[in-house]
Protein backbone atom coordinates (compact mmCIF):
# COMPACT_ATOMS: atom_id res chain seq x y z
CA UNK A 1 0.00 0.00 0.00
CA UNK A 2 1.15 3.15 -0.70
CA UNK A 3 -0.54 5.01 2.34
CA UNK A 4 2.31 2.73 4.53
CA UNK A 5 6.68 2.95 4.70
CA UNK A 6 7.63 0.23 6.49
CA UNK A 7 4.78 -0.81 8.37
CA UNK A 8 4.04 2.84 9.55
CA UNK A 9 0.84 4.31 8.50
CA UNK A 10 1.70 7.43 6.77
CA UNK A 11 -1.07 11.10 6.69
CA UNK A 12 -3.88 9.71 4.28
CA UNK A 13 -3.63 13.36 2.43
CA UNK A 14 -0.23 13.08 1.84
CA UNK A 15 -0.33 11.60 -1.69
CA UNK A 16 -3.26 13.60 -2.41
CA UNK A 17 -1.16 16.84 -1.92
CA UNK A 18 1.56 15.32 -3.89
CA UNK A 19 -1.04 15.03 -6.88
CA UNK A 20 -1.94 18.95 -6.66
CA UNK A 21 1.87 19.67 -6.45
CA UNK A 22 2.22 17.57 -9.45
CA UNK A 23 -0.50 18.97 -11.07
CA UNK A 24 0.42 22.83 -10.40
CA UNK A 25 4.03 21.85 -12.09
CA UNK A 26 2.01 21.95 -15.61
CA UNK A 27 1.03 25.24 -15.42
CA UNK A 28 3.03 27.25 -12.43
CA UNK A 29 6.48 26.35 -12.58
CA UNK A 30 8.19 23.38 -14.07
CA UNK A 31 9.97 22.99 -10.64
CA UNK A 32 7.17 21.56 -8.83
CA UNK A 33 6.88 18.89 -11.71
CA UNK A 34 11.07 18.11 -11.32
CA UNK A 35 10.53 17.78 -7.45
CA UNK A 36 7.08 15.86 -7.59
CA UNK A 37 8.30 13.46 -10.35
CA UNK A 38 11.43 12.98 -8.27
CA UNK A 39 9.43 11.87 -5.23
CA UNK A 40 6.97 9.63 -7.43
CA UNK A 41 10.82 8.01 -8.95
CA UNK A 42 11.45 7.17 -5.38
CA UNK A 43 8.14 5.70 -4.61
CA UNK A 44 8.81 3.81 -7.67
CA UNK A 45 11.89 2.34 -6.50
CA UNK A 46 10.36 1.11 -3.35
CA UNK A 47 7.53 -0.05 -4.31
CA UNK A 48 9.49 -2.50 -6.78
CA UNK A 49 11.72 -3.37 -3.56
CA UNK A 50 9.05 -4.18 -1.17
CA UNK A 51 7.71 -7.18 -3.92
CA UNK A 52 4.38 -4.66 -5.28
CA UNK A 53 6.01 -4.94 -8.32
CA UNK A 54 3.40 -7.95 -9.02
CA UNK A 55 0.35 -5.51 -8.95
CA UNK A 56 2.04 -3.69 -12.48
CA UNK A 57 0.04 -3.92 -15.21
CA UNK A 58 1.09 -4.15 -18.94
CA UNK A 59 1.39 -0.31 -19.41
CA UNK A 60 3.13 -0.12 -16.32
CA UNK A 61 6.35 -2.41 -17.55
CA UNK A 62 5.84 -0.54 -21.13
CA UNK A 63 6.59 2.69 -19.26
CA UNK A 64 9.91 1.45 -17.38
CA UNK A 65 11.26 -1.20 -20.64
CA UNK A 66 10.36 2.99 -22.17
CA UNK A 67 12.81 4.50 -19.40
CA UNK A 68 15.42 1.73 -19.97
CA UNK A 69 15.42 2.05 -23.80
CA UNK A 70 16.33 5.91 -22.97
CA UNK A 71 18.52 4.61 -20.69
CA UNK A 72 20.23 2.53 -23.49
CA UNK A 73 19.88 5.02 -25.99
CA UNK A 74 21.62 7.29 -23.70
CA UNK A 75 24.78 5.20 -23.01
CA UNK A 76 25.44 3.97 -26.32
CA UNK A 77 25.35 7.28 -28.08
CA UNK A 78 28.25 8.37 -25.40
CA UNK A 79 25.87 11.24 -23.68
CA UNK A 80 27.99 12.86 -20.68
CA UNK A 81 25.74 13.04 -17.39
CA UNK A 82 25.84 17.34 -18.77
CA UNK A 83 23.35 15.74 -21.04
CA UNK A 84 20.53 14.17 -18.17
CA UNK A 85 17.83 16.81 -19.04
CA UNK A 86 17.13 14.94 -22.02
CA UNK A 87 16.18 11.78 -19.81
CA UNK A 88 13.40 14.00 -17.87
CA UNK A 89 10.12 13.06 -19.87
CA UNK A 90 11.30 9.58 -19.37
CA UNK A 91 11.28 10.11 -15.33
CA UNK A 92 8.40 12.32 -15.66
CA UNK A 93 6.36 9.47 -17.49
CA UNK A 94 7.44 6.71 -14.49
CA UNK A 95 5.42 8.87 -12.02
CA UNK A 96 2.27 7.35 -13.42
CA UNK A 97 2.70 3.74 -12.08
CA UNK A 98 3.03 5.43 -8.21
CA UNK A 99 0.17 7.84 -9.13
CA UNK A 100 -2.46 4.90 -10.47
CA UNK A 101 -1.35 2.42 -7.79
CA UNK A 102 -2.31 4.99 -5.02
CA UNK A 103 -5.29 6.29 -6.77
CA UNK A 104 -6.72 2.14 -6.76
CA UNK A 105 -5.71 1.90 -3.17
CA UNK A 106 -7.05 5.13 -2.34
CA UNK A 107 -10.42 3.91 -3.05
CA UNK A 108 -10.64 6.40 -5.88
CA UNK A 109 -10.25 10.26 -5.17
CA UNK A 110 -12.78 12.79 -6.24
CA UNK A 111 -12.73 13.79 -9.97
CA UNK A 112 -14.10 16.85 -9.65
CA UNK A 113 -11.80 18.69 -7.27
CA UNK A 114 -8.96 17.76 -8.95
CA UNK A 115 -10.56 19.15 -12.46
CA UNK A 116 -11.12 22.41 -11.30
CA UNK A 117 -7.66 22.45 -9.70
CA UNK A 118 -6.37 22.19 -12.99
CA UNK A 119 -8.76 24.60 -15.12
CA UNK A 120 -8.36 26.68 -12.65
CA UNK A 121 -4.46 26.09 -12.52
CA UNK A 122 -5.06 26.64 -16.73
CA UNK A 123 -6.91 29.93 -16.19
CA UNK A 124 -3.83 31.29 -14.45
CA UNK A 125 -1.76 30.33 -17.36
CA UNK A 126 -4.13 31.88 -19.95
CA UNK A 127 -3.78 35.48 -17.93
CA UNK A 128 -0.10 35.07 -18.19
CA UNK A 129 -0.61 34.65 -21.91
CA UNK A 130 -2.76 37.44 -22.07
CA UNK A 131 -0.57 39.43 -20.32
CA UNK A 132 1.87 38.66 -22.86
CA UNK A 133 0.28 39.35 -25.59
CA UNK A 134 -0.76 42.41 -24.92
CA UNK A 135 3.12 43.42 -23.94
CA UNK A 136 3.33 42.65 -27.94
CA UNK A 137 4.17 39.30 -27.80
CA UNK A 138 2.66 37.52 -30.89
CA UNK A 139 2.38 33.97 -30.05
CA UNK A 140 1.77 33.85 -26.48
CA UNK A 141 3.35 31.79 -23.75
CA UNK A 142 2.40 30.39 -19.82
CA UNK A 143 4.42 31.29 -16.94
CA UNK A 144 7.31 29.08 -18.76
CA UNK A 145 8.22 27.27 -21.61
CA UNK A 146 7.11 28.30 -25.49
CA UNK A 147 3.69 28.70 -27.03
CA UNK A 148 3.87 24.99 -27.52
CA UNK A 149 3.61 24.49 -23.94
CA UNK A 150 0.55 26.20 -22.85
CA UNK A 151 -1.15 25.26 -25.90
CA UNK A 152 -0.34 21.51 -25.06
CA UNK A 153 -2.31 22.55 -21.83
CA UNK A 154 -5.28 24.05 -23.41
CA UNK A 155 -5.63 21.18 -25.55
CA UNK A 156 -6.26 19.23 -22.71
CA UNK A 157 -8.14 21.73 -20.04
CA UNK A 158 -10.71 22.93 -22.63
CA UNK A 159 -12.68 20.03 -22.85
CA UNK A 160 -12.42 19.06 -19.34
CA UNK A 161 -14.24 22.63 -18.81
CA UNK A 162 -16.80 21.45 -21.18
CA UNK A 163 -17.26 18.51 -19.11
CA UNK A 164 -17.59 20.16 -15.75
CA UNK A 165 -19.67 22.37 -17.50
CA UNK A 166 -21.78 20.17 -18.95
CA UNK A 167 -21.42 17.33 -16.76
CA UNK A 168 -24.55 18.93 -14.53
CA UNK A 169 -27.86 21.00 -14.47
CA UNK A 170 -27.65 23.96 -16.76
CA UNK A 171 -28.12 27.26 -14.26
CA UNK A 172 -26.25 30.27 -13.11
CA UNK A 173 -24.44 27.95 -10.64
CA UNK A 174 -22.10 27.18 -13.58
CA UNK A 175 -22.23 29.86 -15.52
CA UNK A 176 -18.71 31.06 -14.85
CA UNK A 177 -17.21 28.56 -16.62
CA UNK A 178 -18.58 30.34 -19.62
CA UNK A 179 -16.20 33.44 -19.30
CA UNK A 180 -13.40 30.75 -18.56
CA UNK A 181 -14.15 28.72 -21.85
CA UNK A 182 -13.61 32.04 -23.41
CA UNK A 183 -10.42 33.31 -22.27
CA UNK A 184 -9.03 29.70 -23.07
CA UNK A 185 -9.79 29.79 -26.45
CA UNK A 186 -8.46 33.34 -26.89
CA UNK A 187 -5.43 32.15 -25.56
CA UNK A 188 -5.02 29.08 -27.42
CA UNK A 189 -5.80 30.85 -30.54
CA UNK A 190 -2.95 33.51 -29.72
CA UNK A 191 -0.41 30.45 -29.75
CA UNK A 192 -1.23 30.13 -33.40
CA UNK A 193 -0.47 26.46 -33.05
CA UNK A 194 -2.07 24.59 -35.85
CA UNK A 195 -1.71 20.82 -34.10
CA UNK A 196 -3.16 22.39 -31.32
CA UNK A 197 -6.30 23.76 -33.54
CA UNK A 198 -6.71 20.21 -34.88
CA UNK A 199 -6.21 18.23 -32.13
CA UNK A 200 -9.00 20.44 -30.20
CA UNK A 201 -10.85 19.81 -33.26
CA UNK A 202 -10.99 16.12 -33.20
CA UNK A 203 -10.94 16.01 -29.59
CA UNK A 204 -14.54 17.90 -29.51
CA UNK A 205 -15.81 16.43 -32.74
CA UNK A 206 -15.93 13.01 -30.92
CA UNK A 207 -16.99 14.67 -27.39
CA UNK A 208 -20.28 15.90 -29.82
CA UNK A 209 -20.58 11.90 -31.20
CA UNK A 210 -20.37 10.64 -28.01
CA UNK A 211 -22.96 13.15 -26.50
CA UNK A 212 -25.16 12.66 -29.69
CA UNK A 213 -25.10 8.98 -29.16
CA UNK A 214 -26.28 9.43 -25.70
CA UNK A 215 -28.57 12.29 -26.33
CA UNK A 216 -30.62 9.85 -29.17
CA UNK A 217 -32.27 7.70 -26.60
CA UNK A 218 -33.36 10.88 -24.03
CA UNK A 219 -37.30 11.10 -23.84
CA UNK A 220 -38.74 14.50 -25.63
CA UNK A 221 -38.91 16.42 -22.20
CA UNK A 222 -35.18 17.04 -22.29
CA UNK A 223 -34.55 18.37 -26.14
CA UNK A 224 -34.03 21.77 -24.54
CA UNK A 225 -31.28 20.84 -22.59
CA UNK A 226 -30.04 18.86 -25.03
CA UNK A 227 -30.03 21.77 -27.75
CA UNK A 228 -28.08 23.90 -25.20
CA UNK A 229 -25.52 21.30 -24.71
CA UNK A 230 -24.95 21.22 -28.22
CA UNK A 231 -25.41 24.71 -28.73
CA UNK A 232 -22.19 25.47 -26.24
CA UNK A 233 -20.53 22.50 -27.27
CA UNK A 234 -20.41 23.28 -31.04
CA UNK A 235 -19.92 27.17 -30.50
CA UNK A 236 -15.88 26.73 -29.32
CA UNK A 237 -14.68 24.84 -32.24
CA UNK A 238 -17.25 27.29 -34.61
CA UNK A 239 -15.27 30.40 -33.11
CA UNK A 240 -12.29 28.83 -33.60
CA UNK A 241 -12.57 27.64 -37.27
CA UNK A 242 -14.22 31.48 -38.06
CA UNK A 243 -11.00 32.65 -36.59
CA UNK A 244 -8.56 30.61 -38.61
CA UNK A 245 -10.78 31.46 -41.95
CA UNK A 246 -10.62 35.09 -41.67
CA UNK A 247 -6.27 35.21 -40.18
CA UNK A 248 -4.11 36.96 -43.05
CA UNK A 249 -2.00 33.78 -42.51
CA UNK A 250 -1.33 31.18 -45.55
CA UNK A 251 -0.33 28.60 -42.95
CA UNK A 252 -3.49 28.98 -40.98
CA UNK A 253 -5.74 30.25 -43.48
CA UNK A 254 -5.84 28.16 -46.48
CA UNK A 255 -8.00 30.67 -48.50
CA UNK A 256 -5.45 33.81 -47.45
CA UNK A 257 -4.20 35.27 -50.95
CA UNK A 258 -0.96 37.20 -49.88
CA UNK A 259 -0.54 40.60 -51.57
CA UNK A 260 1.15 41.05 -54.77
CA UNK A 261 3.50 43.30 -53.58
CA UNK A 262 4.51 41.04 -50.19
CA UNK A 263 7.46 39.68 -50.36
CA UNK A 264 8.54 36.17 -51.84
CA UNK A 265 11.33 36.05 -50.26
CA UNK A 266 10.81 31.90 -48.55
CA UNK A 267 11.92 32.15 -45.34
CA UNK A 268 13.08 29.18 -43.19
CA UNK A 269 10.39 27.03 -41.35
CA UNK A 270 7.56 29.34 -43.03
CA UNK A 271 6.77 26.69 -45.13
CA UNK A 272 3.35 25.25 -44.69
CA UNK A 273 4.52 22.61 -43.00
CA UNK A 274 6.55 24.78 -40.98
CA UNK A 275 9.47 22.77 -41.41
CA UNK A 276 8.82 19.39 -40.70
CA UNK A 277 8.71 18.42 -44.68
CA UNK A 278 12.35 19.20 -44.05
CA UNK A 279 12.76 16.98 -41.33
CA UNK A 280 11.16 14.15 -42.50
CA UNK A 281 13.56 14.34 -45.66
CA UNK A 282 16.40 14.38 -43.54
CA UNK A 283 14.80 11.08 -41.08
CA UNK A 284 14.81 9.26 -44.29
CA UNK A 285 17.91 10.17 -46.17
CA UNK A 286 20.01 8.98 -42.32
CA UNK A 287 17.67 5.94 -41.92
CA UNK A 288 18.37 5.07 -45.59
CA UNK A 289 22.24 5.63 -45.11
CA UNK A 290 22.21 3.39 -42.22
CA UNK A 291 20.61 0.94 -44.33
CA UNK A 292 22.94 1.40 -47.38
CA UNK A 293 25.90 1.11 -44.99
CA UNK A 294 24.27 -2.12 -42.98
CA UNK A 295 24.48 -0.33 -39.86
CA UNK A 296 21.34 -2.09 -38.03
CA UNK A 297 21.79 -1.34 -34.65
CA UNK A 298 21.31 2.17 -34.72
CA UNK A 299 18.22 1.68 -36.54
CA UNK A 300 17.37 -1.25 -33.58
CA UNK A 301 18.83 1.18 -30.66
CA UNK A 302 18.62 4.58 -32.10
CA UNK A 303 20.97 7.46 -32.39
CA UNK A 304 20.62 8.73 -28.97
CA UNK A 305 18.55 11.30 -26.88
CA UNK A 306 19.86 14.59 -28.58
CA UNK A 307 20.06 12.70 -32.19
CA UNK A 308 18.90 16.07 -34.53
CA UNK A 309 21.31 18.29 -32.67
CA UNK A 310 23.91 16.21 -33.00
CA UNK A 311 23.76 15.02 -36.78
CA UNK A 312 21.10 17.62 -38.43
CA UNK A 313 22.51 21.18 -38.60
CA UNK A 314 19.32 23.38 -38.46
CA UNK A 315 17.86 25.75 -36.41
CA UNK A 316 15.15 23.60 -35.54
CA UNK A 317 16.31 21.11 -32.64
CA UNK A 318 14.02 18.36 -32.30
CA UNK A 319 12.19 15.70 -34.33
CA UNK A 320 8.96 17.55 -34.60
CA UNK A 321 7.02 14.09 -33.92
CA UNK A 322 6.44 12.32 -30.98
CA UNK A 323 6.89 8.92 -33.12
CA UNK A 324 9.82 9.98 -35.26
CA UNK A 325 11.77 11.58 -32.33
CA UNK A 326 11.56 7.65 -30.79
CA UNK A 327 12.55 6.09 -34.02
CA UNK A 328 15.64 8.37 -34.77
CA UNK A 329 16.44 8.89 -30.73
CA UNK A 330 15.39 4.75 -29.12
CA UNK A 331 15.39 3.31 -32.45
CA UNK A 332 12.75 0.33 -33.24
CA UNK A 333 12.52 -1.18 -30.08
CA UNK A 334 11.42 2.45 -28.21
CA UNK A 335 9.38 3.22 -31.20
CA UNK A 336 7.89 -0.32 -30.82
CA UNK A 337 7.39 0.66 -26.79
CA UNK A 338 5.90 4.13 -28.06
CA UNK A 339 3.45 2.86 -29.96
CA UNK A 340 2.26 0.29 -27.12
CA UNK A 341 2.10 3.38 -24.46
CA UNK A 342 -0.13 5.13 -26.98
CA UNK A 343 -2.27 1.79 -27.62
CA UNK A 344 -2.79 1.57 -23.40
CA UNK A 345 -3.27 5.49 -23.66
CA UNK A 346 -6.46 4.82 -26.36
CA UNK A 347 -8.05 1.81 -24.76
CA UNK A 348 -8.01 4.06 -21.90
CA UNK A 349 -10.12 6.87 -23.63
CA UNK A 350 -12.21 4.44 -25.24
CA UNK A 351 -13.12 3.40 -21.82
CA UNK A 352 -14.29 7.06 -20.83
CA UNK A 353 -16.14 7.58 -23.90
CA UNK A 354 -18.44 4.80 -22.61
CA UNK A 355 -18.86 6.46 -19.35
CA UNK A 356 -22.13 7.89 -18.65
CA UNK A 357 -20.18 10.83 -16.77
CA UNK A 358 -19.57 13.66 -19.20
CA UNK A 359 -16.58 14.45 -17.20
CA UNK A 360 -14.73 11.54 -18.09
CA UNK A 361 -16.17 11.99 -21.46
CA UNK A 362 -14.28 15.35 -21.70
CA UNK A 363 -11.04 13.81 -20.23
CA UNK A 364 -11.31 11.49 -22.82
CA UNK A 365 -11.96 14.26 -25.75
CA UNK A 366 -8.59 15.49 -23.89
CA UNK A 367 -6.80 12.48 -24.21
CA UNK A 368 -8.06 12.63 -28.48
CA UNK A 369 -6.50 16.20 -28.44
CA UNK A 370 -3.10 15.10 -26.96
CA UNK A 371 -2.62 12.20 -28.98
CA UNK A 372 -3.33 14.07 -32.12
CA UNK A 373 -0.87 16.35 -31.59
CA UNK A 374 1.98 13.72 -31.21
CA UNK A 375 1.75 13.30 -34.72
CA UNK A 376 3.08 17.20 -35.44
CA UNK A 377 4.95 17.89 -31.75
CA UNK A 378 6.55 16.51 -28.99
CA UNK A 379 4.38 15.00 -26.30
CA UNK A 380 5.51 12.08 -24.55
CA UNK A 381 9.00 12.80 -25.47
CA UNK A 382 8.61 16.42 -23.65
CA UNK A 383 9.08 17.28 -20.30
CA UNK A 384 5.99 18.74 -19.10
CA UNK A 385 3.79 17.19 -21.79
CA UNK A 386 5.22 14.12 -20.28
CA UNK A 387 3.47 14.80 -17.17
CA UNK A 388 -0.19 15.93 -18.72
CA UNK A 389 0.14 12.20 -20.19
CA UNK A 390 0.83 10.69 -16.69
CA UNK A 391 -2.05 12.39 -15.26
CA UNK A 392 -4.54 11.86 -17.51
CA UNK A 393 -4.30 8.16 -18.02
CA UNK A 394 -4.37 7.35 -14.25
CA UNK A 395 -7.63 9.46 -14.17
CA UNK A 396 -8.87 8.09 -17.28
CA UNK A 397 -7.66 4.14 -16.15
CA UNK A 398 -8.81 4.32 -12.88
CA UNK A 399 -12.34 5.85 -13.27
CA UNK A 400 -13.06 3.65 -16.52
CA UNK A 401 -16.76 1.95 -16.09
CA UNK A 402 -14.69 -1.59 -16.74
CA UNK A 403 -12.62 -0.88 -13.29
CA UNK A 404 -15.63 0.71 -11.60
CA UNK A 405 -17.44 -2.38 -11.63
CA UNK A 406 -15.13 -4.73 -10.91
Amino acid sequence: MLTEFRGTPLRPAWPQYLLWGYTAGLALTHIFLQATGAIYLLLLLWLIASGQHRRFQTIHWLLIAYALSAILAFWIAGHSLKQHSSLLSQLVLLGLIPLSLWQEDSGYPALRPWSRWLVGLALLACLAGVYHHFQGMDRVKGFFGSYFTIAVLLVCTIPISCGMLLSGKLDWRRAYYLPVLGLQLLTLWWTYTRSAFLGLFIGMGVFALALFLRDIRSPKRERRAILARWGMLLALPAILLSLMLTAADPRINPFYKAPPEAATETVPGQDFSSGRKAIIIDALRITSGEIRQGNYSKLIFGHGLSSRKRMVEGYISSWESDFLQVFMNQGLIGLLLAMGIYAGFIRAIWHGLRSPDLLLTGLAAAGIGYSVMSFFTLQITAFNSAGIFALLYAFLHTYSPRRQNQ
